[in-house]
């Protein structure tokens, strides 16, 4: 599509409020490898970008910048699987917000990591392939430093002989006192796999139309997850055949969510799966509408009940 998608990490951009405020930097970098060379063309872009998904498990941001980057930039390719134990990757980052780095390594080992919920201490445990949500990198030529996070790793492949990316910087424990240590890379293949494909390779199955509208006397939203509906505004999304859907809802002071129609019944959670298209309704009422709706699903299950014995 050529858009200015941008990925980086969701403990750096977690909502859109700090999205809308992105100032982007484009090559801020040495003309010689041990960066004592004066900078190369440096400049400047304004105009923040549009939070699309946010994910804390891979601790994953995907934006599309407002303002378009500056002629000679390169598009990234991606490679939408789990890199092997061994094999070769780099890293390119900015440590400390210094200028551009390269790091060269290989993929040790997989983790799921989490942040404490206590402490907030950012911790990983080695995994299976199957249940990591990271990648474990050692790095053979150079590190990673506080200031690099969202960054990418990108892996060699060799059918097309380029370095896609596949994962993005979280943290690590390596540093230039103790460059034996490891960095944490997100997997982009989930992501991907979650939403990610809507955007980067909307061509790859069918779309179908997810609507949402509101009924009732009071009022509230209806947001997505993958993104897309923000109702709110957007009331409506086409979402890649097979994917599933979850609305949440948030009721507006002074009113109260009394359950869903089309697509979903009840009060639970709406979880639509995209097989075709669909639609579904959220009913908001005020205090005394809401009673009278409760009474009569009330009246309504008790009467089935009886009609059944």
């Amino acid at each position: 599509t050529w858009k200015p998608y941008f990925i980086s990490g969701h403990h750096c951009f977690d909502n859109q409020s700090t999205v809308s405020t992105l100032e982007t930097w484009w090559f801020y970098q040495s003309e010689t490898c041990d960066g004592s060379g004066t900078d190369v063309r440096f400049e400047k872009r304004h105009g923040g970008a549009q939070l699309l998904y946010k994910a804390e498990v891979t601790d994953t941001a995907f934006l599309l910048l407002n303002s378009s980057p500056p002629s000679g930039v390169w598009f990234l390719g991606w490679w939408a699987v789990l890199p092997d134990i061994g094999e070769p990757v780099s890293g390119i980052h900015h440590p400390q917000a210094d200028k551009k780095k390269i790091s060269f390594g290989s993929n040790l080992d997989y983790a799921v990591c989490s942040d404490g919920e206590t402490d907030g201490t950012f911790r990983c445990v080695p995994s299976n392939a199957g249940q990591a949500t990271y990648l474990v990198v050692n790095w053979d030529s150079g590190i990673t430093e506080s200031g690099s996070s969202g960054s990418g790793l990108f892996a060699h492949h060799e059918a097309n002989d380029d370095w896609p990316i596949v994962g993005t910087l979280r943290g690590g424990n390596d540093s230039c006192s103790d460059p034996s240590g490891v960095s944490f890379y997100g997997r982009f293949d989930i992501p991907y796999s979650d939403a990610l494909h809507e955007w980067l390779n909307p061509s790859m199955s069918e779309r179908f139309s997810l609507a949402v509208s509101k009924t009732g006397t009071g009022t509230g939203t209806i947001t997505s997850s993958p993104n897309g509906i923000s109702c709110g505004g957007d009331c409506a999304e086409a979402f890649n055949s097979g994917i599933i859907v979850s609305l949440a809802v948030t009721p507006n002071a002074g009113s109260y969510f009394t359950g869903w129609s089309g697509a979903c019944s009840g009060i639970a959670p709406c979880v639509v799966s995209m097989t075709s298209n669909k639609s579904v309704t959220a009913r908001f009422d005020t205090p005394g509408t809401a009673l009278n709706t409760f009474l009569q699903q009330l009246f309504g299950s008790l009467l089935h009940a009886l009609n059944s014995q």
